[in-house]
């Protein structure tokens, strides 16, 4: 790993596509390359990926996070076009290696279309809920009205109207509604508008 991270220091961009989270000695070592002065953009593709905690490590990180879809079930890393590892997981104990890929330009490239959203925080009040499609209305702060749905609808702790919240979501293209991986309600009730 660790002429991996001396590839990653050197390299403009890196982009990630996994389904599962990163191994815990690489992220450590990836939020120390992106404290240094000078450092590459890193981009985060990820699909399927029920780690919200992870995800929500690496948006903080600094990464830029997507949604991805139709991704290989191994996880690559991308130093460039030309230069991709896939990390293999050994099954007879808990090392993971990195191999180069084979083909690495031609899949750098069909993989460019994978991505279908982008992850966004959000915080404002709850203006209005919509109980029979699950639907709830975000008055962010500029103003901005934005619609979005609980991930999981069946939260036993729904947000109300009035409540201030700050919402954790992937932002799909194409689609007006957010789907809200995590929510954390930083105000009780006011009554709207505030």
């Amino acid at each position: 790993m660790k002429d991996l991270i001396e590839e990653i220091k050197s390299a403009k961009a890196v982009i990630f596509y996994l389904k599962r989270p990163l191994p815990s000695g690489l992220l450590k070592a990836l939020k120390d390359v992106t404290t240094a002065d000078s450092h590459p953009l890193v981009e985060v593709v990820a699909e399927d990926l029920e780690d919200i905690a992870h995800l929500r490590t690496l948006h903080s990180i600094g990464f830029s996070l997507y949604y991805g879809l139709g991704l290989p079930s191994r996880s690559i890393i991308f130093l460039n076009p030309d230069r991709g590892v896939f990390l293999e997981e050994e099954r007879k104990s808990s090392n993971r290696i990195f191999k180069p890929l084979k083909d690495s330009k031609d899949l750098y490239l069909s993989l460019l279309w994978r991505r279908f959203g982008v992850a966004v925080v959000l915080s404002g009040r709850i203006k209005e809920t919509d109980s029979e499609s699950g639907l709830y209305c975000l008055v962010a702060d500029g103003q901005r009205e934005q619609w979005f749905r609980l991930k999981d609808p069946s939260t036993t702790n729904p947000p109300q109207v009035g409540n201030r919240v700050e919402l954790f979501a992937w932002e799909r293209w194409g689609i007006q509604i957010l789907e809200v991986l995590d929510i954390a309600v930083l105000e009780e009730r006011e009554a709207y508008p505030p």
